[in-house]
């Protein structure tokens, strides 16, 4: 099944989207959860994010998802150590009777970035979403994220819709 996107990002998709063949990106297996709960940790440590990384919440939403259709997690290896993941699921929107895909997370390790790797991870979302007949995917862009990942998001025709705001207690 092919992606309905404007020929403008899939011309750009091809031209960027070449990453060196010594990664290789796939689908998660529960053999992975423990690395990615490893890597997410030292993500969550390294960026000092508030809140308390809970492992045991992250590795029963792992084990969920990579035996569920509704979700997908993608794993980005370098000679098998992970190097970057993403997550997404499908949520149905009742009130039109369809699906929307839900980026939920999409990282890369700082030292394996700008070589189009997150870029190919979106798009395989993007592939995967298509297939279960989604009608939009949605994601939700922190205005403070220090990684500025907008770029990416425009670049895969993503625009922006909403403003959400929110009142921390």
């Amino acid at each position: 099944m092919r992606l309905k996107l404007p020929i403008v990002w899939a011309h750009r998709t091809m031209q960027t989207n070449k990453y060196p063949s010594k990664y290789q990106i796939r689908r998660a297996q529960r053999c992975d959860i423990q690395s990615i709960i490893a890597f997410a940790e030292s993500l969550h440590n390294q960026h000092s994010w508030s809140g308390i990384f809970n492992k045991s919440w992250k590795a029963q939403y792992l084990e969920e998802t990579v035996i569920c259709q509704d979700r997908i997690c993608l794993v980005c290896e370098l000679e098998s150590l992970i190097v970057g993941y993403a997550l997404a699921c499908l949520e149905c929107e009742e009130a039109i009777e369809l699906n929307r895909c839900r980026l939920t997370e999409l990282w890369i390790d700082e030292e394996h970035r700008r070589l189009g790797l997150a870029g190919q991870m979106l798009t395989i979302i993007l592939q995967w979403a298509d297939s279960k007949h989604t009608f939009e995917v949605e994601v939700n862009v922190g205005v403070d994220n220090p990684f500025k990942p907008e770029r990416l998001f425009k670049s895969q025709g993503f625009v922006a819709r909403s403003a959400k705001y929110v009142k921390v207690l």
